[in-house]
């Protein structure tokens, strides 16, 4: 019942997160900026002319409903799944991720490794250096490529913080699940509306991913 609650309070604290993570950026660039090249800009104009913009999408009410309910599951999984929607809508809002809330999932998946499964330590920390090294590789060999990015450093690391939670196998069955529901996302985006998505948003398939990797392995 108690952890019911922190769930609902969880969920109101993510909703004012998603505004008040724009702003704390904003103010960083500020203060690092002003630090190294003495700006005339005020914050408070600085923070008017910041192309990142607070924003505060109405689906983030959802989280009073979906939070709840993944309270039902076990302890681990319910904090990772929480903190993957909340990190799920920063990423479709600004296409950033927050590394504090990261570093948590990184946490919580160990916790859950050495806790729950101590028996497969070693297996699921395999995984964890294979994916770590294949998803480094990958993003630097397709920015050499492609010149450009195409594949997040903050997807990397997100992919990297839940391999402790799965075996080699299930992780690549995830990835190729985000990466199969992504395509088939912007499939349909660009048959509807009739352009190429410019950006596609990745969390959120990582997110529904590992749901159902989690759902059919326990």
């Amino acid at each position: 019942m108690i952890f019911f609650f922190f769930s609902i309070a969880f969920a109101l604290w993510c909703r004012r997160e998603l505004r008040q993570f724009a702003i704390r950026l904003n103010k960083q660039a500020y203060a690092d900026l002003n630090y190294l090249l003495t700006l005339d800009l005020s914050e408070k104009a600085f923070m008017e002319k910041s192309q990142l913009n607070p924003k505060q999408s109405n689906l983030s009410w959802f989280f009073l409903f979906i939070f709840p309910s993944l309270s039902l599951l076990d302890f681990y999984f319910s904090l990772i799944f929480m903190i993957l929607c909340f990190l799920a809508l920063l990423d479709m809002q600004y296409y950033l991720t927050d590394t504090t809330y990261v570093a948590l999932i990184f946490m919580l998946s160990l916790g859950h490794l050495l806790f729950r499964q101590p028996e497969n330590v070693e297996e699921h920390l395999f995984s964890l250096l294979a994916i770590s090294l294949f998803l480094t590789a990958f993003y630097f060999l397709t920015k050499l490529i492609y010149q450009k990015e195409v594949f997040g450093l903050g997807d990397i690391i997100i992919l990297s913080a839940l391999s402790p939670l799965f075996n080699l196998q299930e992780m690549l069955i995830l990835l190729f699940m985000a990466s199969t529901s992504g395509l088939i996302w912007a499939f349909f985006y660009k048959l509807y509306f009739k352009q190429k998505l410019s950006r596609l948003p990745f969390v959120p398939f990582i997110c529904f991913s590992s749901f159902i990797v989690v759902i059919s392995k326990y």
